[in-house]
């Protein structure tokens, strides 16, 4: 044995039944978002935290190559789906939010949905929040409402 090469060097990835980290997983996303109103759509990134908890950006906020710690920690929310599929957001850092009932059917998680011939796994988000200003105060809530279906490597 080579005393020089006896390092191992390995990388360890999360996975969980919502997301994994060796291959990204998105998620088509639809809704809309409140002051002022915006239209969500595009991709957003889903990241594994625990057995039942994923981290995601909110409204149209995207990673890039610039996105720092700070970034993620202001703008990331934690999805918990609890185990009859109702969902509790949380903030991952400074931000406040509290989960909304408005939409009904909205806050849960659904695995097997049926479109057409296929099953898809949805996200209902339905809940608000406000960041923190660098001065300490908070902005205004903004309300999200929020549909998201797993975009599934063939």
């Amino acid at each position: 044995m080579n005393p020089e090469k006896s390092d191992v060097l390995f990388r360890v990835a999360i996975e969980n039944d919502y997301a994994e980290q060796l291959v990204p997983t998105y998620y088509a996303k639809s809704g809309t978002m409140t002051n002022p109103t915006t239209v969500l759509s595009g991709t957003k990134l889903v990241q594994p935290l625990e057995k039942d908890k994923v981290r995601m950006f909110i409204g149209n906020e995207t990673y890039g190559s610039s996105t720092s710690v700070a970034d993620i920690e202001r703008l990331s929310v934690v999805v918990q789906i609890k185990e009859d599929n109702t969902l509790l957001v949380t903030p991952y850092g400074s931000m406040e939010v509290e989960m909304l009932d408005k939409v009904n059917g909205y806050n849960r998680y659904v695995p097997d949905l049926l479109q057409g011939t296929s099953k898809q796994k949805v996200f209902y988000l339905n809940y608000r929040f406000r960041l923190k200003n660098s001065n300490g105060s908070y902005t205004g809530w903004r309300e999200v409402e929020e549909r998201l279906i797993r975009i599934e490597d063939k």
